[in-house]
């Protein structure tokens, strides 16, 4: 899929940087029938690609040395070679410790970081005159920091051409999920190609997987013409540059490949009078709980875990005892402390699952109550405009729902940020919106109590049947 999305032209001089075991490499020069020269770099001190070279009789040009600590190929004392395409599976997760970015002789780096992804896509940008398709980890499409400042500048200038997203377990020993990132160096790309290769209803059409969940992208000519037609359908879609919005600049492929029931909501959402989130509601970040090895003391809370939102009604009682820093207490003003109508909403892990905080609850009760770090809570600035309990059944609906799934990405670990969070689109209610969003709450409510009650009858009739004497 990589060689296909390349296009690689007979003279072309290709670059392969982290090329470990020449796969890349060898490949280019079969499908060129060796018109195409290649130069190799990697990383690893190993026989392996000398030994491979050999047996394939291949002509590339191999170096061993890491592209981004000490490049090879020079055109001049202090100027890189610059080749016309460059294809590389770049690092996942590795992390260059004590390594100075902004201290490269070659200014390779305007990030100051030290992950390997984003200094390993700048080192290509500086060496590639033309295309370049890089395999990333999808944590470069969406994470803040360096990564968010790099995609600005692909975005910005019109060096993205397409992310075309692939399934996990596809690489042998990993299970990462990740993408290809196709970039257009020669000249800008005022629109990007988004091809979602990765979502379950994809397999089948793009990729199988056997018995031990190991992907094969056994549909990689499809989706290889789905990227040239520039046709729209539930797995492709083409979006304006300005569409990638700051400032998260996010290019994850789910952004912009909908489902029908995403379309539905956009759709939905596009004809009610709304207010963002953060609008609607003040966001608050718990204050961190001490280690138990922390070895000082603090104040006594209970923890709301997410274990404790049940499907309906108000949230169980906090019962996890935590230490809570004095100085954090006092920066926070109380602000963490729960109390009646707080809504809790999930962001890590379990993402997207919902409580809110129900009577006798308030923020100077002994100990206090504060939600889970995996949470966030959701306190309503204004109750006659936007009940909590409505917001609760808003966020629990499956307009809600399908929101959280959208705002939802992660590796491993599924996240919500809350700058994204903050920006959803809530329905401001009608008076009798309102009116049925409480009745409809209570009437939950009591049902779970009635649920809960019937349960424990149902636990004490088994108990006494088999407790005491005949």
């Amino acid at each position: 899929l990589m060689l296909e999305v390349a296009d690689i032209r007979p003279g072309e001089r290709i670059y392969t940087p982290f090329d470990n075991c020449l796969q890349l490499s060898i490949a280019v020069e079969e499908r060129s029938g060796g018109n195409a020269p290649v130069f190799a770099e990697f990383p690893e001190a190993s026989a392996l690609p000398w030994l491979l070279r050999l047996f394939y009789g291949s002509a590339s040009a191999i170096k061993e040395g890491d592209p981004v600590l000490a490049p090879s190929f020079f055109s001049g004392e202090r100027t890189l070679d610059r080749f016309d395409t460059a294809l590389a599976v770049l690092p996942f997760s590795k992390k260059y410790a004590r390594f100075d970015a902004g201290r490269d002789p070659l200014e390779r780096f305007p990030e100051a970081t030290a992950s390997a992804g984003v200094l390993a896509l700048r080192h290509i940008l500086a060496q590639t005159k033309k295309r370049a398709v890089a395999a990333v980890a999808n944590s470069l499409l969406f994470s803040s920091g360096a990564e968010r400042a790099l995609r600005e500048h692909l975005v910005d200038t019109g060096k993205v051409e397409a992310v075309i997203g692939l399934p996990s377990a596809l690489l042998a020993g990993s299970s990462v999920a990740f993408s290809l990132l196709v970039l257009k160096l020669d000249a800008p790309s005022e629109t990007i190609r988004f091809i979602d290769g990765a979502t379950e209803d994809a397999e089948g059409l793009f990729f199988t997987k056997d018995g031990k969940g190991r992907a094969t992208l056994s549909g990689w000519r499809r989706m290889a013409d789905l990227y040239r037609s520039g046709a729209t359908d539930r797995h492709a879609n083409q979006a304006a540059r300005s569409e990638v919005r700051p400032p998260e600049y996010r290019l994850e492929v789910s952004r912009y490949c909908l489902s029908e029931q995403e379309r539905a909501v956009e759709t939905y959402l596009f004809s009610r009078d709304t207010k963002v989130l953060s609008e609607i509601a003040e966001i608050i970040r718990p204050v961190p709980p001490l280690r138990q090895d922390a070895g000082e003391e603090g104040a006594e809370a209970l923890e709301l875990e997410v274990s404790s939102l049940p499907r309906y009604g108000p949230a169980k009682p906090a019962g996890k005892r935590v230490s809570l820093r004095e100085k954090d207490l006092e920066n926070d003003k109380g602000r963490s402390f729960l109390r009646t109508g707080d809504v809790v909403l999930a962001v890590k892990g379990r993402t997207g699952r919902v409580g809110i905080i129900g009577t006798g609850v308030s923020e100077a009760r002994t100990p206090p109550w504060v939600a889970s770090q995996s949470c966030l809570v959701l306190r309503v600035r204004n109750a006659d405009a936007v009940p909590p309990e409505y917001l609760y059944m808003y966020l629990r609906s499956d307009l809600g729902k399908s929101l959280m799934k959208m705002l939802t990405s992660g590796m491993l670990v599924p996240l919500i940020h809350l700058r994204q969070l903050s920006g959803i689109p809530v329905v401001i209610p009608s008076a009798e919106k309102k009116r049925q969003a409480l009745e409809s709450y209570l009437r939950q409510s009591e049902l779970e109590r009635s649920i809960a009650e019937a349960r424990n009858e149902q636990s004490r009739l088994l108990d006494a049947l088999f407790s005491g004497g005949d």
